[in-house]
């Protein structure tokens, strides 16, 4: 495969310059920009990823199927078809008119109508309980109604239950909100009832502690500072993944997911920003990990993946429209 310097551009980017949208007050302008990238076409590739299309196939509906057909030919010119795909080493590849776009967007359409039709297999492993002392819960606990049917016994029954409803329900605004409002508490409710659902003399608290304390923590640089202790605390909460062996993939999916449950970087989630465009946000991050540059008009974007670039050490260099152009003007 071709492999070339490319700048990463955003989905929001992309409509910016087909729109030739100005907006003065966020410093945009697509034309601008637009002309800009074409002087850079002798030196970089602009290329199209599969995060782009999944970005697209989200306004997808029966009424618009035109306009689909605009933008996917807007992309196929600003990427002079350069398609970006992954080798088998999760090395991200560059190449030209390596498959059509329609042919592409429309597979990827099909695979996810069938995903979305299969049924959820859960699996959790373990046998231990645990008697849960139910007057120490929340009446609003996620996890409640489940342990009410057992008495207060957490077992592999209840987790399993647990994690199918979190599986079933991650996509829904509501249900997202209070998850993350549980899990943002737990340094709070772990203070509050010592020892109520786990022991805090126990190794086990003891290796949940950093991320615990990640939950409430203010200050950025305190954050990034123990960002690595951050995400293997996480990890400790199943023990089912030790980082050290997480691809590069898997480690800017785990570092961009922790981020939402910290005050300082969560996203606004409602019926129009659903849980699922961050992980469509991860994917475009990943496409870019190993641009020249990565250029976003969204704030959350912009400051999640400068943050995961920085304690993931990745080269790319996240800006956005102006500071793109002031760079080369």
């Amino acid at each position: 495969m071709e492999n070339k310097k490319y700048i990463y551009l955003d989905w929001n980017i992309i409509q910016y310059m087909k729109h030739s949208s100005k907006i003065e007050k966020k410093d945009i302008n697509g034309k601008e920009f637009e002309n800009l990238i074409n002087k850079l076409s002798k030196k970089y590739i602009f290329p199209w990823s599969e995060g782009h299309l999944q970005d697209l196939l989200i306004s997808l509906n029966p009424n618009n199927l035109e306009y689909i057909k605009e933008d996917l030919i807007f992309l196929k010119k600003i990427s002079n078809n350069f398609a970006l795909g992954i080798d088998e080493y999760e090395n991200l590849r560059t190449q030209k008119n390596y498959i059509d776009i329609q042919v592409f967007f429309d597979e990827l359409r099909n695979k996810n109508e069938i995903e979305e039709k299969q049924e959820l297999v859960v699996n959790v492993e373990g046998s231990d309980t645990f008697q849960i002392d139910m007057n120490k819960l929340k009446n609003n606990s996620l996890l409640k109604p489940f342990l009410q049917k057992t008495n207060g016994v957490l077992n592999n029954q209840v987790m399993h239950d647990f994690t199918f409803q979190l599986y079933e329900n991650m996509d829904n605004p509501n249900f997202y909100k209070l998850l993350r409002n549980e899990v943002q508490n737990l340094k709070n409710q772990f203070e509050a009832t010592p020892n109520s659902v786990l022991s805090q003399e126990s190794n086990y608290f003891n290796e949940l502690k950093p991320f615990l304390d990640f939950l409430i923590t203010d200050n950025i640089e305190t954050i990034k500072d123990n960002f690595n202790k951050i995400m293997i605390s996480y990890l400790n909460v199943d023990k089912k993944r030790r980082f050290e062996e997480l691809t590069i993939g898997s480690k800017i999916e785990l570092a961009y997911s922790i981020l939402d449950f910290n005050q300082n970087f969560r996203d606004k989630i409602n019926k129009k920003n659903r849980p699922s465009n961050m992980y469509r946000d991860i994917k475009n991050l990943f496409f870019a990990s190993q641009a020249k540059y990565y250029i976003t008009e969204d704030d959350k974007t912009y400051k999640k993946s400068k943050f995961v670039c920085d304690v993931l050490g990745l080269k790319v260099k996240v800006l956005k429209m102006n500071e793109f152009i002031n760079k080369f003007r």
